[in-house]
Order: C-alpha cells, then structure tokens, then sequence
C-alpha cells in the first residue's frame, strides 16, 4: 500500500497544504494499492490490490478495480454485512 503525495518536503517548501488520509477500523487494504491525499476510507472496508483510490470510500463495501465508460476506475463492487 502506499499513501501518496505530491511534495515529500515540508508544505511550505512544497507550496500546497497536506490533506490527511483518513482510514477506519477493521480495513484491508490489499497489495499495491495507492491511497491518494485527502480520502476518507471507511469502517469494515476491504480495498482490492492494486486499486488507486481517488475519492472517498464509505463504510461496510469491498472497493476495487473495476472497468467504466472512461477506462479503469474506482467500482464498489460489493456492500458488506456487518
């Protein structure tokens, strides 16, 4: 998994404000998946390998690489039972 960012520096060197990630209890992230600044991931979430998480993630769904009308994006492809 990696978390990215735009600057590795400090935000004022950097010229732009971190955006924190945010990830809730009991989530699987699977290999290689990228978390990109800002998103919220929700409880009981499951984040399929490889997938590059753009936008926020709400709870209770298993999340991942999916095929759309504009090529490969972000699906959640299943809601989970708590």
């Amino acid at each position: 998994m990696t978390i990215a960012s735009r600057c590795l520096a400090v935000p004022p060197q950097c010229g732009q404000s971190v955006k924190p990630v945010e990830i809730g209890s009991d989530v699987w992230v699977g290999g290689g998946a990228l978390i990109l600044p800002g998103v919220r991931i929700g409880s009981r979430t499951v984040i399929g390998a490889g997938s590059v998480v753009t936008r926020d993630i709400p709870d209770d769904v298993f999340a991942a690489v999916g095929q759309d009308l504009f090529g490969v994006g972000m699906e959640i492809l299943n809601r989970l039972t708590p």
